[in-house]
This record gives structure tokens, sequence and C-alpha cells, in this order.
């Protein structure tokens, strides 16, 4: 019965550590996300630029106006590290 209570305590104090690393994994999430893909909308930007610059049409296969490029660039290399 003592050893049921211990283990009941011990649960109890560990309860905010559990909310406490949830919160901080959230944070990252909510940090690395956007970070990831505004660098892959700069990245078609910049492919954009310099396709304009140099008289082609850039990348525009996926999607309208190739809005899907740099996902399906994501796709591609991470299939590649597989």
């Amino acid at each position: 019965m003592l050893l049921i209570i211990y283990i009941l305590s011990i649960k109890l104090l560990l309860i905010p550590y559990i909310y406490i690393i949830n919160i901080l994994w959230l944070k990252y999430i909510l940090f690395f996300i956007p970070l990831l893909l505004s660098i892959a909308f700069l990245t078609l930007l910049e492919r954009k630029v310099l396709g304009g610059i140099q008289r082609r049409r850039g990348p525009n296969l996926i999607g309208i106006y190739g809005l899907l490029q740099p996902i399906s660039d994501g796709i591609k290399l991470f299939g590649k590290e597989l």
C-alpha cells in the first residue's frame, strides 16, 4: 500500500515537468515551422528572380505560379536522403 502511494506521489510531482517539456517542444515547433516555410518560399522567390533576370520562365511546374514547388523540392530532398 505504501509503495502505491509513493509511486502515485512521484507521478504527481512529475506532472508539472511533463507540461513544461511539452510547452518547450510546442515553442520549438511553432518557431521552426514558420522559419522553414519562409526559407522555402524565399528560395522560390530567388529562383523566380533569377529566372526573370536570365529571361527564363523559372519554377512554375507545380501548383499555381509554382507555389507548391518548395514543398515538392522538400519531398524530393527527403526522398533522396532515405
